[in-house]
């Protein structure tokens, strides 16, 4: 077993000297959301608890500009329901780091969401969602950064009302 522990130890050691945000390199991380949020709806406004996990991999195709697929899970409890909405997304997304060779490197990600939501036990209801994303990532090594942004989402749907959200959401991304 430390000879298991060592070995990754090492190996972290050696990637931590090579991966960056260059052409060429990998992203692969995830973002978490757990938070208050106010939605806003065409007919009304509600308050929700909302937790939502958001892995993503993505390749850079030059210097500090990536691309990749993000996919999204949230689960969403409203304020005086009993029904929670589990919502299940995929896409693509382009993030663009600024601030080369510093420790604190700000960044702007777009993406596209394409949705499934499903509450209780009605049927499923569909909605393509837009996001932009500002932020800033602390590299802690070469090849981790922790993530701190803030995320504004727009949903459209003929299936249902159309929405707007905005919250804050943590994260990590490893670079290979």
């Amino acid at each position: 077993m430390k000879k298991l522990f060592l070995g990754a130890a090492l190996l972290l050691a050696s990637a931590t000297g090579f991966a960056q945000t260059e052409k060429g390199k990998l992203m692969v991380g995830a973002s978490s959301d757990l938070n208050f949020t106010s939605m806003s709806y065409d007919e009304a406004d509600t308050t929700t608890n909302t937790f939502e996990v958001s892995p993503q991999v993505g390749y850079f195709v030059a210097d500090n500009i990536t691309v990749g697929l993000n996919a999204s899970y949230s689960n969403t409890n409203p304020e005086g329901d009993d029904n929670s909405t589990n919502v299940v997304g995929v896409g693509p997304f382009a993030r663009v780091y600024f601030l080369e060779d510093e420790k604190v490197r700000p960044y702007a990600q777009a993406a596209y969401l394409y949705k499934s939501t499903k509450t209780g036990d009605a049927d499923a209801m569909n909605a393509n969602e837009i996001g932009l994303t500002g932020g800033a990532a602390y590299f802690i090594t070469d090849s981790v950064s922790i993530d701190a942004a803030l995320n504004y989402g727009l949903g459209m749907s003929n299936d249902m009302d159309d929405y707007s959200k905005i919250n804050f959401g943590v994260g990590f991304n490893l670079f290979f």
